[in-house]
């Protein structure tokens, strides 16, 4: 595995693993890219592109999901399919990291929602601005160390979400979302 090859534009990496469909792809980027967005507490996110017969990814480390941009971000002769990006714990993230824990609270307790298991109104947007742009749905996939969570709507009750394990080598790390 490399992510030596750079995007035309220079705007993200591309992994050279390829996959037989876009949730492996997703599921490959969720466990090998969450650990790193975790330390650096940052998140990650990149382009699920078509390659052939196969599926590849492209990866960024500076941001949500509205940073990744389907034109540029993948190779060429390649077909963008979807974009995916990390959620951090509440805790972690944001300019606010205690605001936002205090937020994740309250929503977990008034609606039972997980706060890291949530589309922003930004990764909706984003999946809207490309699905108009592309005249196709272009997914936007949300990872954390325990879910991968598909959006392919504007509504929540289209989202589809996935539970798997972390990463291994965060096993035994608590409060990962």
């Amino acid at each position: 595995m490399s992510d030596d090859q750079r995007t035309p534009g220079g705007t993200a990496r591309v992994n050279s693993e390829r996959f037989d469909t876009e949730l492996a792809a997703v599921w490959y980027a969720a466990n090998y890219y969450y650990q790193a967005s975790y330390l650096r507490k940052r998140e990650y996110t990149g382009v699920v592109f078509q390659d052939g017969e196969k599926f590849g990814i492209t990866v960024r480390g500076d941001g949500t999901s509205s940073h990744a941009y389907p034109t540029a971000d993948v190779p060429h002769g390649t077909i963008p399919m979807a974009i995916w990006h990390t959620h951090l714990p509440a805790s972690m993230s944001g300019e606010y990291p205690a605001l936002n824990q205090i937020y994740k609270l309250v929503l977990e307790a008034l609606t039972g929602e997980i706060l890291e298991h949530s589309f922003s109104d930004d990764d909706r947007e984003t999946w809207a601005r490309w699905t108009r742009k592309f005249g196709r749905p272009i997914p936007v996939y949300l990872v954390t160390a325990h879910i991968i969570k598909r959006c392919t709507g504007p509504k929540p009750q289209q989202d589809k979400m996935w539970v798997k394990d972390p990463p291994s080598r965060m096993q035994n790390i608590k409060g990962l979302p």
